[in-house]
């Protein structure tokens, strides 16, 4: 909680594994069919969490560079206390979509411009903290071992329990397929993976899957084993 409440990053390989003291970007989304904006920050080299947002049906609106990750952050912060009294409700808050608390209401009387928080975020120092949490990730990640989890090849068959975040079970399965995979209803020895919204709570499908030898994943970890990387 310490860390969390610092801005460090709980989990680098989600992040992208920015160095903090890169160039960092600050983005402002509107999600039309959920009538909400919702503000982010990603490293300056990876598009991917852009490109996700637009697939999830967000529309890129604002987005600006700034010198750390710290200012980044703090620019963040800023919109974040500006729109606090209009939190995002419906649909993202109800099926907890991935940055909803990142999100408010399109109808909030007031507008965001984020060209107005760049001159005070140059000014912003960056935390040494930051620094040394992300040498040490890094470190930690190239001694690690390698993940025993299997990298899904074209035809596998997969099969999914819940929601994954910003769209139904159905429009992950059909997902699935664009990828390259083959998405079942049932947990059998003929799957590679069972995908969950939480693999530690013990569903009937996830006692299947543990008592076969099958890897339960999270969404997040479905997406980085796919055949394809963009599909």
């Amino acid at each position: 909680m310490k860390q969390l409440n610092r801005g460090l990053v709980p989990c680098y390989k989600c992040d992208g594994a920015a160095d903090p003291r890169s160039e960092h970007r600050v983005y402002l989304f509107r999600f039309p069919h959920w009538g909400v904006f919702k503000v982010g920050i990603t490293n300056s080299g990876n598009d991917a969490r852009l490109v996700t947002l637009e697939q999830f049906g967000g529309r890129l609106e604002q987005i600006i560079t700034v010198p750390h990750r710290g200012a980044a952050l703090w620019v963040e912060d800023q919109v974040l206390a500006t729109v606090a009294p209009w939190p995002a409700t419906g649909f993202p808050v109800e099926q907890r979509v991935t940055g909803w608390t990142e999100m408010w209401q399109e109808t909030a009387p007031i507008r965001i411009h984020l060209d107005d928080y760049l001159e005070r975020a140059r000014d912003v120092k960056l935390d040494s903290a930051f620094i040394e949490d992300w040498e040490a990730h890094t470190l930690a990640a190239e001694t690690a071992p390698p993940s025993d989890l299997p990298v899904l090849n074209p035809g596998d068959k997969v099969c999914f329990t819940g929601a994954g975040p910003g769209r139904s079970r159905a429009e992950w399965q059909a997902f699935a397929r664009a990828a390259g995979v083959h998405p079942v209803g049932g947990v059998s020895s003929a799957i590679s993976l069972l995908i969950a919204p939480d693999t530690l709570r013990a569903t009937a499908k996830v006692r299947q899957a543990a008592a076969l030898g099958i890897p339960v994943v999270s969404y997040a970890d479905f997406l980085d084993r796919l055949p394809v990387e963009n599909p």
